[in-house]
């Protein structure tokens, strides 16, 4: 199955993919630290799930974000669901994590924060071993 985001930056897709899976596993790490950072709200419990991981946890709040964004956008709160949907899609990185789909997770990072620069460049920095 091809990953999302071979559809927004087939040159990272190809950079992960080619790397060895501990440098993958490494990917991840500094990648959701540092989407944590930018996306700060339900961070705890997220860096916890993933620590532990545990899927059911970070489904449960995957879930919940996506009805709370679902919501708002219902009732046309453009500002607010864009945070829920920010939010929401941190959590589904970290699910992704924890399942150890390292590209998904990198690219729910970047429709997050809509800053595939920023996450293209911890994703590089990383592999290079500059992280």
């Amino acid at each position: 199955m091809t990953s999302r985001l071979t559809s927004i930056a087939p040159a990272l897709e190809a950079a992960i993919s080619s790397a060895p899976p501990n440098m993958q596993r490494r990917v991840t790490t500094e990648v959701l630290s540092w989407l944590y950072r930018e996306i700060p709200q339900h961070e705890k419990n997220l860096r916890a799930s993933l620590i532990n991981q545990d899927e059911e946890t970070a489904n449960r709040l995957l879930t919940q974000l996506d009805d709370e964004y679902f919501s708002l956008e219902e009732q046309d709160l453009q500002e607010e669901s864009l945070v829920s949907f920010s939010q929401a899609r941190t959590a589904a990185a970290t699910l992704f994590a924890i399942r150890g789909e390292v590209s998904e997770a990198v690219y729910e990072a970047i429709v997050a924060t809509d800053n595939q620069a920023g996450v293209a460049k911890v994703v590089l920095e990383t592999l290079s071993g500059d992280a």
